[in-house]
């Protein structure tokens, strides 16, 4: 059996009683306990937390490589959507700037009097637009619009007049302005004909008959540069139209 001191232990003999102070040491043991168990538990939580972000961060860069891989292989499709909107862009401005050229010849044709007879037409939607087989007219340069430069003979100076009045009654024209309108001094054999078919002069060597040299300005879109410009030039002979 086990041996039980009842006698109080504050009147035990050899002993000497240190309640207060002993009671302190147990709380002094305790707080240090709940201050390693607090330290240790915000250890736990924090590196908790630090894996946590890893972890997460670790995913975030695995979505955003598995992003760029997908994006890669999708590149060539947004080049070509890319490529097919410029084309679209490209086709459509052409579209828009082209000039209706046959309407135009065929107000030429409409209004044009049988007392007049054309050597030359050029027909350009730019003032700086340069063809082969001629010169510009000097007034082509005061519109910068379509124009159709034309040179002809008629049989008198109030023909000339007509042939004036007669080409602003074409549909979309601006202005007509003469240039020149002279008969030679002299007739001559200028109007032989050369082994193409055609006439070197339209006045054919007749001093009566006035060569006239205008430019019929046209309403339509402004041509910005001779690159991108539709040009046409035409040279009927000299007794094409009458």
């Amino acid at each position: 059996m086990k041996a039980v001191n009842l006698i109080p232990e504050d009147l035990r003999g050899g002993r000497r009683g240190t309640g207060p102070r002993a009671g302190t040491g147990a709380f002094v043991v305790l707080g240090a306990l709940a201050v390693a168990l607090i330290m240790i538990t915000s250890f736990m939580l924090t590196t908790r937390t630090l894996s946590d972000k890893r972890a997460t961060a670790a995913s975030l860069a695995q979505q955003a490589s598995d992003a760029e891989t997908r994006a890669g292989l999708l590149k060539s499709y947004t080049d070509f959507s890319a490529l097919r909107q410029k084309r679209v862009e490209t086709v459509r401005s052409l579209a828009g700037s082209r000039f209706n050229w046959a309407h135009t010849f065929h107000e030429l044709a409409r209004v044009l009097p049988t007392s007049a007879w054309l050597s030359t037409v050029r027909a350009t939607t730019a003032a700086n637009v340069q063809l082969d087989g001629g010169s510009t007219d000097p007034l082509r340069n005061s519109i910068a619009s379509p124009a159709l430069e034309i040179v002809g003979c008629t049989k008198s100076h109030d023909d000339v007049a007509r042939v004036i009045s007669d080409l602003r009654r074409m549909d979309g024209v601006q202005r007509v302005s003469l240039s020149s309108a002279t008969k030679s001094d002299t007739t001559s054999d200028s109007g032989a004909v050369s082994d193409s078919g055609s006439t070197a002069d339209c006045t054919r060597g007749n001093a009566h008959y006035p060569k006239f040299s205008l430019t019929v300005f046209l309403a339509g879109a402004q041509a910005t540069s001779a690159s991108g410009s539709e040009s046409a030039a035409a040279t009927p002979s000299a007794g094409g139209t009458q």
